[in-house]
């Protein structure tokens, strides 16, 4: 997140340097492709930034969904009786 702050500083006072008329020196007029580079990973970050809140949003919906359906499977297997201990019909019918 600092990052993206970072870049949108260094683009803006690459272009207010690029752009100003201070002296006439090579390295003025490298600020203005400086500030345009900076400019797009700003643009990039935020873009980015976006789309993995968005993912992140529907990875934890995922997981609650997935939490209440072991939740209410396992409440069901507790309150079911349980067969395995009984014996079978056919032998119960005999005794």
């Amino acid at each position: 997140m600092k990052l993206k702050y970072i870049t949108i500083t260094v683009s803006l006072l690459s272009f207010a340097i690029g752009f100003s008329d201070l002296q006439e020196n090579m390295f003025f007029g490298l600020m203005r492709p400086v500030g345009a580079i900076a400019f797009i990973v700003f643009f990039i970050f935020a873009i980015l930034g976006r789309e993995f809140s968005i993912l992140d949003q529907q990875e934890a919906l995922k997981l609650r969904s997935l939490d209440r359906r072991d939740s209410s499977a396992s409440a069901l297997r507790r309150s079911a009786p349980s067969i395995a201990h009984r014996p079978p019909a056919s032998v119960a019918a005999r005794s």
